[in-house]
């Protein structure tokens, strides 16, 4: 299989390298097959991920993977990505720290993506590319306002319609950030020259759980040069984690080729 990238659009920000998590086994899914390697719409949908970034213009794209899912992705992808491997499964922040070794001296920025994200557009994605490249902070985030905020984290803004300061898991928010409609959308811009030194700083610290990546956030709001969001349509953030969030991603990748055939 080969990819496609486009780079035919006035405007695009060249110098981004990528990441895209897909070490996860989905174990909500049910089954036996990786959660990131289930068809949706015909495809699976690491691969989706994968093809939606080098048309954005990402490249080179590294995925990080589990030892289990290694070959299987390799063989998926081929030789159009690299490949890095998280031995245990330690958080996101810990998965994008084992893409240094790929990736630490790739001049420009990095883009990360989760790898059951199959939604997002190219436009979005060059958006925020743009964003973060015109603003100049460290790090460049999408958001999405939704209805029903359930199951995502909440932006957390040092004052209305301020900057990022932090953004709050739904386990760990009381009442009034859970009562934010603002969420994580899962899709990052970082400078590099932040995000390595970062990474190993956050990995050092003792904590109970695992190591994610939205504790960069709250670093990078208190360090400087801060933290932006990029607000895209709520149908973009959506990820796959459940039989029924598959479905109703088909549904709407099926829907997008029915009209884009239709505008032909």
């Amino acid at each position: 299989m080969r990819f496609v990238t486009d780079r035919s659009s006035e405007g695009f920000p060249a110098g981004f390298s990528g990441v895209v998590l897909a070490a996860g086994r989905g174990s909500r899914m049910g089954g036996d097959v990786p959660k990131v390697l289930l068809p949706v719409a015909g495809r699976p949908v690491v691969e989706r991920v994968c093809s939606l970034l080098l048309a954005a213009g990402v490249s080179p794209l590294c995925v990080v993977v589990s030892p289990q899912t290694l070959d299987p992705v390799r063989t998926l992808m081929g030789p159009d990505v690299l490949l890095a491997v998280q031995p245990e499964p330690r958080g996101s922040g810990d998965a994008v720290r084992c893409a240094a070794s790929v990736l630490r001296d790739v001049p420009g920025d990095v883009l990360v993506a989760c790898g059951d994200s199959p939604l997002f557009t190219v436009q979005s994605v060059r958006g925020l590319m743009r964003a973060h490249r015109e603003g100049g902070a460290a790090v460049t985030l999408v958001t999405a306002l939704l209805d029903d905020p359930s199951g995502y984290g909440r932006i957390v803004r040092a004052k209305p319609g301020g900057p990022v300061a932090r953004i709050v898991e739904e386990r760990c928010a009381d009442s009034a950030v859970r009562a934010v409609r603002e969420v994580n959308g899962g899709l990052y811009a970082f400078r590099a020259e932040f995000l390595w030194p970062a990474l190993e700083e956050a990995a050092s610290r003792e904590r109970p759980g695992e190591f994610v990546l939205t504790e960069l956030v709250e670093l990078a709001a208190r360090r400087g040069p801060g933290v932006a969001a990029v607000v895209c349509p709520a149908e973009e953030v959506a990820g796959v984690n459940t039989p029924g969030e598959l479905r109703r991603a088909e549904e709407v990748l099926l829907a997008r080729e029915a009209e884009s055939a239709g505008g032909c």
